[in-house]
């Protein structure tokens, strides 16, 4: 492809990292030509309220070249993050008027996730924050992680822009604290893929 995948921490943490240019560029030319309205889609488990549809990723289409595309990259993508991956797994989620994501700790059985974006939807990327240990409670339930720091928190991290080709990997833990704080209006669209990576 020509083309250069760049993984780079964002800190000093290396738990946040920017991603660039990981899908090829005639897959991404190819995304451009599929009407996501029309295509056939499920409700992503934990947000069936949300205007959010996980497209279904239907035998030779685009969203299984991807899939495999990605899957395919795992071992260079823990190379760049330190890690040995086993496994990435794929959604296609397509956002719509209306959709936000309230600040947010993925709960545990998230251990590193993956958000490619693949659309341009100016303003609308993850906001990661920085929090201390005194804002998160922890509780013995399946979320486990509750932020009860201030509202809006305080201090900003890493803002993710929503451009195509572009997103993060998070190494989760209980201070990864992120979120889309503001609502999709009505000509605003975001198609990502969503990888979970263990």
């Amino acid at each position: 492809q020509g083309q250069l995948m760049i993984i780079e921490a964002v800190d000093d943490r290396q738990d946040l990292y920017q991603v660039r240019n990981i899908i090829p560029k005639n897959l991404m030319d190819e995304l451009d030509n599929q009407v996501l309205e029309a295509l056939p889609y499920t409700k992503q488990p934990w947000q069936e309220t949300f205007e959010r549809r996980s497209l279904s990723i239907m035998p030779g289409s685009v969203f299984e070249r991807i899939n495999s595309f990605l899957y395919d990259q795992k071992q260079h993508i823990g190379d760049c993050i330190n890690k040995k991956i086993q496994k990435l797994s794929s959604a296609f989620w397509f956002d719509t008027e209306g959709f936000s994501m309230t600040e947010h700790i993925d709960n545990p059985g998230v251990v590193i996730a993956m958000q490619i974006y693949l659309n341009e939807c100016p303003g609308a990327g993850t906001v990661f924050y920085d929090i201390s240990d005194e804002d998160v409670q922890e509780e013995d339930n399946e979320q486990c992680y509750v932020y009860n720091g201030p509202m809006p928190p305080k201090k900003m991290r890493k803002t993710f822009e929503f451009t195509k080709n572009n997103g993060y990997i998070m190494i989760n833990n209980k201070k990864q604290l992120h979120g889309f704080p503001k609502t999709l209006l009505e000509n605003e669209k975001r198609l990502s893929a969503y990888c979970w990576i263990a």
